[in-house]
């Protein structure tokens, strides 16, 4: 099937495409194909749509994107939402991870980085579909209401210490993996 790239969160790994047929696909960043591709809205998309599961939406498999909009030669430069310049963002780091970047320009945030730290450290892998469907159930779940914001806030503040002492246990993994996976199951 064809179509074009609805939506795509490149910091969590997935995102939405309208196919040719009206209908909406859910991909993440393992679905394709060609890594090096920079996904942006509006993207051409050639994929083949997978029969969904129990209680999941319609997916798209086996992605390949063809660029739409005339890209830039450097990959690593954006443009500054806060003053419009085109620069290289410098990163800001908290305890050796980095936490944002910031244009060096005008010191505006540019990117803001955010880890799911217990799921990498359960998975082994932060880009693991489990991992990008436990993203996805924070960006749409939890940050749609107050309540769910502020448990991300403590989850930020108290899992990175978590997620070490998890990431040494074995045995803790194998206890917290089957809740996570029915948590990710209804987002994949």
């Amino acid at each position: 099937m064809e179509g074009r790239v609805k939506f795509y969160k490149s910091g969590d790994g997935y995102g939405f495409i309208q196919g040719e047929d009206g209908q909406e696909y859910y991909f993440n960043i393992r679905a394709v194909k060609d890594l090096d591709v920079r996904i942006q809205r509006e993207d051409f998309a050639h994929f083949d749509v997978q029969e969904p599961k129990k209680n999941s939406g319609r997916k798209a498999s086996a992605v390949n994107i063809e660029i739409y909009k005339p890209r830039r030669e450097s990959p690593n430069r954006v443009v500054c939402p806060n003053c419009g310049k085109e620069c290289v963002p410098r990163l800001a780091f908290q305890n050796g991870h980095p936490t944002e970047s910031c244009c060096p320009f005008c010191d505006g945030l540019v990117r803001r980085f955010s880890y799911c730290f217990i799921a990498t450290a359960v998975y082994q892998d932060n880009l693991a579909p489990e991992v990008i469907a436990l993203r996805r159930f924070r960006n749409e779940v939890l940050y749609s209401n107050w309540f769910g914001t502020l448990l991300v806030k403590l989850y930020y503040r108290t899992s990175p210490p978590i997620a070490d002492f998890i990431s040494r246990h074995p045995f803790l993994i194998s206890v917290i993996k089957p809740f996570l996976d029915r948590l990710a199951s209804r987002y994949c």
